[in-house]
């Protein structure tokens, strides 16, 4: 049956339509400017670009470190710089050295109890303030004296911060936490942090922070620490907020690598920093551990051409030095002291200190001294968040 009149009618008006409009389109394309033109396509060129970029962006550890420095700088409160160094006058003959002090373990605002250790020690967020200070008023006598005597000569500090800055919220120890919570005990902490290291700059001409994450600072999720989410940790996050607050100090500089270890140079003497929570103790005995971890990766970095000389650890809250391969393993102390777990299952004590040591460049490491946190009269300030 063939189709009625009024359908080709219908048919053929349409077809007059497309084909207007296809001239008008054509029409307009002669006339559009080829400068418009290209700078239209630039235009969305650009946009692709920055949709690529921030793509980029929202994964992997780089954004978040970029998402931790951001939400940092619109947080902080920068503090003032130091006053300028002046050098103590020293014999022509005093010893060119740098000075290196070890801060780790911390372990801010938990809360120790003196009648759960028999009254050998008391930890609290006031108390957290006082050590902080009473440390840095020692590091800066023991210097001063050195130096008054004319024996010595020290130009720069390298900070080895080794982490567990916090106890964090692993083992349930957010609940015997001296802080509202976790995320203001690292914003308090890492203001407490900036002051020793404020204080510190005063007295050197440069100021190097080398900054690792320890086990405690990790997220509650990670069940085991993870070899690949270094900066997922609170020691991070504080180390970040500290480093911004400093940030009109010129004479520090931080390095914050994507690692759970860092190797650099004092001196020209190879260190690797690290915390040490990879290492396995035998009957609560850590220097089997740490003997087997110096041997294996001294060879495996000699293989390449870079021996280690020194090896910084933390994480056993005992100071103590042993002899390794080419040098030594330089253990730290602690800032928080015994606790109810080293008291009442290791039998253990160890005072609230940590190692500094001096380093010649053609000597290495030629003082070794055990910074006791004596408590000051006037601690640090440590609830910084009543201030936001």
């Amino acid at each position: 049956m063939g189709a009625h009149p009024s359908e080709f009618y219908i048919l053929e008006r349409q077809t007059d339509s497309i084909r207007a409009q296809l001239a008008k389109d054509a029409a307009e394309a002669v006339h559009i400017d080829p400068i418009e033109a290209e700078t239209e396509r630039l235009a969305k060129h650009r946009e692709r670009l920055i949709e690529q970029s921030l793509i980029r962006d929202v994964a992997g550890e780089r954004s978040f470190r970029a998402l931790l420095e951001k939400i940092a700088k619109s947080t902080v409160d920068i503090l003032p710089p130091p006053p300028p160094f002046k050098p103590i006058k020293t014999g022509r003959t005093a010893s060119n050295e740098t000075m290196v002090q070890m801060l780790s373990d911390f372990h801010a605002y938990e809360f120790v109890k003196a009648s759960r250790t028999r009254g050998i020690n008391e930890y609290t967020a006031d108390i957290f303030g006082r050590r902080a200070r009473g440390l840095i008023e020692n590091h800066i006598s023991i210097k001063r004296r050195l130096e008054r005597g004319g024996g010595w000569r020290f130009r720069e500090l390298v900070v080895a911060l080794n982490g567990d800055i916090i106890s964090g919220t692993i083992h349930e120890l957010e609940r015997h936490s001296d802080a509202p919570n976790v995320v203001l005990a690292v914003y308090g902490a890492a203001r407490v942090l900036a002051l020793q290291l404020r204080d510190l700059a005063a007295n050197y001409v440069k100021v190097r922070a080398f900054c690792i994450s320890g086990n405690h600072g990790r997220l509650p999720d990670a069940k085991r620490m993870q070899q690949k989410d270094p900066l997922r940790n609170w020691d991070a996050m504080i180390y970040i907020l500290a480093k911004e607050m400093l940030g009109d100090c010129e004479n520090i500089e931080f390095i914050i690598p994507d690692s759970y270890s860092v190797a650099y140079e004092v001196e020209g003497w190879r260190f690797i920093q690290t915390h040490g929570h990879s290492i396995k103790s035998w009957n609560q005995i850590p220097y089997y551990g740490i003997n087997r971890q110096v041997t294996n990766l001294n060879a495996l970095e000699a293989g390449r051409g870079k021996p280690v000389n020194y090896w910084l650890f933390s994480h056993f809250h005992s100071a103590s030095a042993l002899p390794a391969s080419a040098g030594k393993a330089i253990i730290n102390g602690s800032l928080i002291g015994p606790n109810e777990f080293t008291i009442n299952e290791l039998g253990k004590a160890d005072k609230p200190l940590q190692v500094m040591f001096g380093v010649h460049p053609e000597q290495g490491i030629t003082h070794y001294w055990e910074v006791h946190a004596t408590e000051a009269e006037e601690g640090y300030p440590v609830r910084a968040w009543e201030e936001l």
